[in-house]
């Protein structure tokens, strides 16, 4: 985060705390998978892989498409994962 302009800093901050009104409100996969994308773009490892995990724990109980994990690890550069 150090290293991002201030504004823009602010801006995945502010996408932050909106996705997470949404997911008070209805906690949907993919909400927390697009909040896992704004922690990964944001620089936020490990909020993204937090998301990650929430998405596979979900996985079991609802239906949480493959493709919304994959996002999330491809916005991490992770090549390997994001294809599996």
């Amino acid at each position: 985060m150090d290293t991002l302009p201030r504004t823009r800093a602010s801006q995945y901050q502010q996408a932050v705390i909106e996705h997470q009104k949404a997911l008070s409100l209805d906690r949907k996969p993919d909400r927390v998978a697009h909040l896992g994308e704004v922690y990964a773009r944001w620089g936020k490892r490990q909020e993204a892989l937090d998301t990650i995990r929430q998405l596979q724990k979900m996985s079991n109980q609802n239906d949480v498409s493959p493709t919304m994990i994959a996002q999330v690890y491809a916005q991490l550069g992770e090549k390997k994962p994001a294809m599996a």
